[in-house]
């Protein structure tokens, strides 16, 4: 049986949400803010966005326009993040053997 580990990826997503919605009144939370805070590469920070904006969750202005969350925390779940950033195959969360023993 093969183990399943959740990328770094989420926990970036999740770590965005938490600076977006602690830092709203304080700073527009861009790309370049983020990177400095979780210390890694503005790109892959991008990549994350662009995946959270694809599945509704965030909007993200141009330029220094910041980030803005769609609809409350509260509403907002863990798998809701997890399928928009590790895409679930056929959307299926488990994948099962094609060919058991019919015995």
């Amino acid at each position: 049986m093969r183990n399943i580990q959740i990328s770094s990826r989420f926990t970036v997503a999740l770590h965005i949400f938490a600076c977006v919605e602690h830092f709203k009144t304080e700073y527009k939370v861009t790309s370049d803010f983020l990177a400095g805070s979780i210390n890694t590469n503005p790109v892959i920070i991008r990549k994350i966005l662009t995946q959270l904006k694809n599945a509704g969750l965030i909007t993200v202005a141009r330029g220094t326009g910041g980030i803005t969350i769609n609809r409350p925390l509260g509403e907002i779940t863990f798998y809701d993040v997890y399928q928009a950033i590790e895409p679930v195959e056929n959307g299926d969360l488990f994948h099962f053997h094609e060919t058991p023993n019919p015995q």
